[in-house]
C-alpha cells in the first residue's frame, strides 16, 4: 500500500497527539533494541561479513594500484638508467613490520625493482631484502634532506670512515664498482632510495655534476610524483 506525503503527516500528527512524538522514537528505539538482542548473533556475523567485504575490496584495489606503480616505473627507471650511463640501477622501498619492546618501528629497505645495462647480470633480490637502515644510518642522513652521494670506491678509507658497514651492504654484494645513491623524498618522509651502479673498473668518464643536475630536476621529482599518485592516500597529497 502506497502511503501519501498527506497520509503520513496526519499520521504523524495523531502519535503526536496521542502519546506524544518523543515517546514514540523512544518505543521505537526500545523496539530495536529488544530486536537486536535477541538477533545479535545473525548482526555481528552480518557485522562481519560486511567488514570482511570492505577490507578485502581495500585490498584488492590497493594490490592494483601497486601493480600500476610498478608498471609505470619500469620504462621510467630504465630511462633514468641509461641516461646516466649506468650499468645497474636499484630501486628501494622504506617500510615498518615490527616493533622494539617500547613500541619503537624498525625501519627497514627492501629492493623492489631493477633494471640492467647490456650483459649486466641481475641481482637476487633476496640479497637486499628487509634490510634494516640501521646498517646504513649514515648515509641515510645524509641523502634523506636531498644530498646525493657518490662513491668513487666504496673501499677507499676515507669513504669507509664516513659511511662505515657500506662496502659489505652494497659492493660485496652485487659487485658494483663505483655507486651514487638518492633519496626519494615522499612528503613528511623518504619513501625510498635508489642507487646507481657501475659493474666494471673501467675509467668510463662520468660527468657526476650532470648526472646529479639530471637526477635532481628531472627523474626524482617524476618517480616521487608517480608514487604518491598511487598511494590510496592520493588525495591528501595531489
Amino acid at each position: 500500500m502506497k502511503l501519501s506525503l498527506k497520509e503520513f503527516v496526519e499520521a504523524i500528527t495523531d502519535i503526536d497527539k496521542n502519546i506524544g512524538f518523543s515517546k514514540f522514537v523512544k518505543y521505537i528505539f526500545i523496539f530495536c533494541l529488544v530486536l537486536a538482542i535477541f538477533n545479535y548473533k545473525t548482526i555481528i556475523k552480518d557485522t562481519i561479513e560486511i567488514y570482511s567485504e570492505i577490507s578485502d575490496k581495500i585490498h584488492s584495489e590497493k594490490m592494483e594500484l601497486r601493480d600500476q606503480l610498478l608498471a609505470e616505473l619500469k620504462p621510467l627507471l630504465t630511462e633514468f638508467r641509461s641516461n646516466s650511463r649506468a650499468d645497474r640501477i636499484l630501486y628501494f622501498e622504506y617500510h615498518n613490520s615490527k616493533e622494539n619492546l617500547v613500541s619503537i618501528p624498525f625501519k627497514y629497505a627492501e629492493l623492489l625493482q631493477q633494471d640492467n645495462g647490456f650483459a649486466v647480470p641481475s641481482i637476487d633480490p633476496e640479497q637486499y631484502k628487509s634490510i634494516n637502515t640501521g646498517l646504513i644510518t649514515s648515509i641515510y642522513e645524509d641523502i634523506k634532506f636531498g644530498e646525493i652521494v657518490y662513491c668513487d670506491d666504496p673501499r677507499d678509507s676515507v669513504f669507509m670512515e664516513k659511511y662505515p658497514g657500506i662496502y659489505e651492504l652494497v659492493n660485496s654484494r652485487d659487485g658494483s664498482k663505483r655507486q651514487i645513491f638518492i633519496s626519494i623524498p615522499g612528503i613528511n618522509q623518504p619513501i625510498g632510495l635508489i642507487i646507481l651502479e657501475w659493474i666494471n673498473e673501467s675509467n668510463i668518464e662520468l660527468n657526476i655534476e650532470e648526472i646529479k643536475k639530471t637526477a635532481t630536476y628531472n627523474y626524482i621529482p617524476r618517480i616521487n610524483a608517480l608514487i604518491l599518485s598511487k598511494s590510496p592516500d592520493r588525495n591528501k597529497w595531489l
